[in-house]
């Protein structure tokens, strides 16, 4: 029984890492030729959650944080258990890359977490696994096409 108990809950948390913990609209984007499938974060809640609570992002994938309007958009690591590229998007182009983005250290409080993107106009980020655009040759001012909008 015991080890029934710990296969379900190493599958739950497997199968967590990969999946959406909210019913997410998924769309394909493509960044030079490389396209990734991505969740959609629009609501405040979907926005807010992220990928916290999570362990892994599949090569490939990632989340697309979408605005109405253009602002500055700050994002921070909270509940994050692994690295990230987070990149900022204005007019369908790419306007600033952070690589590389640590999980926070356990424990820390809100107050002391690292802020990302302090100053930088976007309508669009988007989250991917860390060394993503290093691996694929992204950088600032490649364009990026949406699909399925």
């Amino acid at each position: 029984m015991r080890l029934l108990t710990y296969l379900f809950c190493g599958c739950f948390i497997l199968c967590s890492a990969y999946r959406p913990l909210f019913a997410a609209e998924i769309w394909n984007i493509k960044i030079k030729d490389k396209v990734i499938s991505v969740e959609i974060a629009q609501s405040e809640t979907e926005q807010q959650m992220g990928l916290g609570n999570r362990f892994a992002l599949a090569e490939g994938s990632g989340m697309l944080f979408t605005y109405r309007k253009p602002g500055n958009r700050v994002f921070w690591m909270k509940r994050m258990h692994f690295a990230i590229d987070i990149l900022w998007l204005l007019q369908g182009k790419i306007v600033h890359i952070e690589e590389n983005v640590p999980p926070p250290e356990s424990g820390t409080p809100d107050s002391n977490l690292k802020l990302y993107g302090k100053g930088i106009v976007a309508d669009m980020v988007l989250e991917v696994p860390a060394g993503y655009t290093r691996r694929n040759k992204i950088n600032t001012g490649d364009t990026v096409q949406i699909k399925n909008r």
